[in-house]
C-alpha cells in the first residue's frame, strides 16, 4: 500500500492524536477537540487540538485550542468534555496533570462564540481530597458532564483501591461540584482502572460507557431519584481489544441525537516502524441507540456526502478492484449454518488479505492473520452479534489502514497495514443464504 494515511477519517495534518475531547455543537457548528501533541508523532506534550465542521463529515483543522497553563503547574491537558451552562454559554472540563501534585478536574472557558481559544481556570477545581475519608482514589481523570433535572452530573474515571470505577459528582450550576457516590465499579481487581467514562441517557435508559485499558464496555440501566445507577445489562461497545477503538466520547447535538466518536489507535503497528509524521485518527461519527437492551451504533446519514459513485452486485463476488477508500454494504439472509466471508485489501497473489466473516449463529470475525507481511499485529478479532431470523445488514468501511465493520449495529474496528501496491482486491462468498451488496467509493473529507 502506498499510503496508509486515512482519507475520510479525521486526523490533523501531522503529529500524534488520541482521545476525542469536548465534543459539542455550539450555535450550529460542531467542534471536535482531541488529545494532541503539537511537537511530534509520539505521545508526549498533551494539548487539545481542534477541528470544526457543519456536518461532522468535512472537518477543518483549527489552531490548538488549549495547552498547559503558562507559568502554572500544568504539564499536560488530559481528556475532558464540553457542555453548556444555563445561560447557553459553552464550558469545558478537563483533567489537569502535573508531576508536582495529584490530578485535578479543571474548567476552561472560550474567549468568544467561535470556541477557538479556551482559557483554563483554577477556580472551583475538583481535587482528590473532596472524596469521602478512606477512599483510595488514583488514576483519577477524564471528566464528563451532562445536564440533569436543572443541574449537572459529572462522572470521572479512576482506580478505586485495587479496581476500576466511575465516580459521580453533582452541581446546581455546572461550575460548583460536590462528590456524590461511586456510580459503578469493577468486581474486585477485574480492571486496573476505568478511563474516559461517559454517562448519558438514551430513551428512558441510562448508559455508562468506559474504557478499562481494553475494549470499551457499557452498562445499561436506570437512575433512581437518589442517583443510584441500577444496572440492567452490559456488553462490549466495540470488540477491538484496543486494536482500533478506544476512548469513545458521546454528546447530544442540537437535533437531540446521541452522537459518538472515538480514537482509532495505531496499536496494531506493533514494533513495525514504517510510518512517520502522524499517528492515530478519529472514527466516523455514529449515532447511539438501544435495541433489545443492546447498545448499538449506526454511522450518521451525513456520510452519504462522501459517496462519489456506487455499484450493486448479487453475492457472491469474484475478485474485483475496490480500491483503498470505500464502503461495502451487504444485506443477506443467512441460514442457521450459513456463512458470509469477504476478503478486503487483498493483493492479486493472495499473499495479503483481511478476512471478514459472519455466520448464521451471529459469530462475526475480522481475521488479520494475513493482513500484512510486515511485523504488525495479526490477531483475530471476534464478537457475537444478534442476527434475528438470519437477517444481516453488514457495513464495512475501508480507509487505507482503517477498517470499521458493523454487523446489525454491533462493531469491530481495527487497523491493517498491507505492504503490496495492489492490495485493492475485494471478494465475497456466501453459503447457506442469499444477498446483495453495494460498493460505494468515498472521497476524502476536507481537512
Amino acid at each position: 500500500m502506498k499510503d496508509y494515511r486515512p482519507g475520510y477519517h479525521y486526523l490533523p495534518k501531522k503529529n500524534w492524536i488520541n482521545d476525542p475531547c469536548g465534543l459539542i455543537q455550539h450555535k450550529g457548528t460542531y467542534h471536535l477537540y482531541y488529545q494532541y501533541d503539537p511537537n511530534g508523532d509520539q505521545w508526549g506534550d498533551m494539548h487539545w487540538g481542534h477541528a470544526t465542521s457543519q456536518d461532522m463529515i468535512d472537518w477543518h483543522e483549527e489552531p490548538v485550542a488549549l495547552g498547559p497553563e503558562q507559568g502554572g503547574d500544568e504539564d499536560h491537558i488530559f481528556t475532558g468534555c464540553g457542555g453548556h451552562l444555563p445561560d447557553g454559554s459553552a464550558i469545558f472540563y478537563y483533567t489537569s496533570i502535573s508531576r508536582r501534585r495529584a490530578p485535578e478536574q479543571r474548567m476552561a472557558f472560550p474567549t468568544d462564540d467561535s470556541l477557538m481559544k479556551l482559557v483554563q481556570t483554577r477556580e472551583n477545581a475538583l481535587t482528590v481530597d473532596m472524596h469521602a475519608p478512606g477512599m483510595e482514589v488514583s488514576e483519577w481523570r477524564d471528566p464528563n458532564v451532562i445536564p440533569y433535572k436543572g443541574g449537572y452530573l459529572l462522572t470521572a474515571g479512576c482506580r478505586l483501591g485495587d479496581h476500576g470505577a466511575a465516580l459521580l459528582y453533582t452541581s446546581p450550576d455546572g461550575v460548583h461540584f460536590t462528590y456524590h457516590s461511586v456510580l459503578a465499579e469493577a468486581n474486585g481487581g477485574e480492571d486496573y482502572s476505568w478511563e474516559c467514562p461517559n454517562f448519558f441517557h438514551v430513551g428512558d435508559k441510562y448508559v455508562l460507557v468506559y474504557s478499562p485499558y481494553r475494549q470499551p464496555l457499557y452498562i445499561v440501566g436506570t437512575l433512581n431519584d437518589d442517583l443510584r445507577f441500577i444496572p440492567e445489562g452490559n456488553g462490549v461497545l466495540d470488540e477491538s481489544g484496543q486494536e482500533g477503538h478506544y476512548a469513545p466520547q458521546a454528546f447530544k447535538d442540537e437535533g437531540g441525537r446521541t452522537l459518538l466518536m472515538n480514537w482509532l489507535t495505531e496499536r496494531s503497528r506493533g514494533k513495525w516502524d514504517g510510518i512517520h509524521g502522524w499517528s492515530g485518527c478519529q472514527s466516523l461519527p455514529k449515532e447511539v441507540y438501544l435495541e433489545n437492551g443492546i447498545v448499538k451504533m449506526r454511522v450518521i446519514p451525513e456520510v452519504e456526502k462522501l459517496v462519489t459513485g456506487s455499484e450493486e452486485f448479487e453475492l457472491p463476488i469474484a475478485r474485483r478492484e475496490a480500491g483503498e477508500q470505500y464502503r461495502l454494504v451487504v444485506d443477506a439472509e443467512l441460514a442457521a449454518d450459513g456463512v458470509l466471508e469477504l476478503e478486503v485489501l487483498a493483493t492479486g497473489d493472495g499473499s495479503e488479505r483481511t478476512k471478514v466473516l459472519v455466520n448464521g449463529s451471529g459469530r462475526m470475525v475480522v481475521d488479520r492473520g494475513e493482513s500484512s507481511v510486515y511485523p504488525t499485529h495479526r490477531s483475530l478479532l471476534e464478537r457475537r452479534i444478534s442476527v434475528p431470523d438470519g437477517r444481516l445488514h453488514l457495513e464495512i468501511y475501508v480507509d487505507h489502514s482503517v477498517l470499521e465493520v458493523c454487523g446489525n449495529g454491533e462493531w469491530i474496528s481495527t487497523r491493517v497495514y498491507p505492504a503490496g501496491d495492489d492490495c485493492t482486491g475485494l471478494t465475497a462468498s456466501l453459503s447457506g443464504g442469499s444477498g446483495r451488496c453495494v460498493l460505494s467509493q468515498l472521497r476524502s473529507c476536507e481537512k
